[in-house]
């Protein structure tokens, strides 16, 4: 039985979707400067309320980079196992006859 090749492209999907964290981070960290410098002079109820959406807003970002972080995890996970199972699958070949 010949063993079963890696799933291409797998480790370079789980690189593409770390990249993707670090550009979001740029991103958020570009928001964040930018919302300081609007409450630092914004008052009232309006700015009160805009303060709570944007935190909710973050929250959900993170969430979603958590679940790319995750993607980063099960895809580096995965190739590493499959590539470990090809290279058992090979030795085992090597020693038959």
């Amino acid at each position: 039985m010949d063993p079963v090749p890696a799933p291409a492209g797998l480790p370079e999907q789980a690189e593409r979707f770390a990249a993707a964290i670090d550009a979001a981070n740029v991103c958020l960290g570009t928001v964040n400067s930018e919302m300081a410098a609007l409450q630092a002079s914004w008052r009232g109820e309006a700015a009160v309320r805009f303060g709570q959406a944007m935190n909710d807003w973050e929250q959900q970002f993170d969430r979603i980079l958590g679940s790319l972080a995750d993607l980063v995890d099960v895809a580096r996970g995965a190739a590493a196992t499959v590539a470990a199972n090809c290279s058992d699958e090979r030795v085992r070949g090597a020693d038959r006859p």
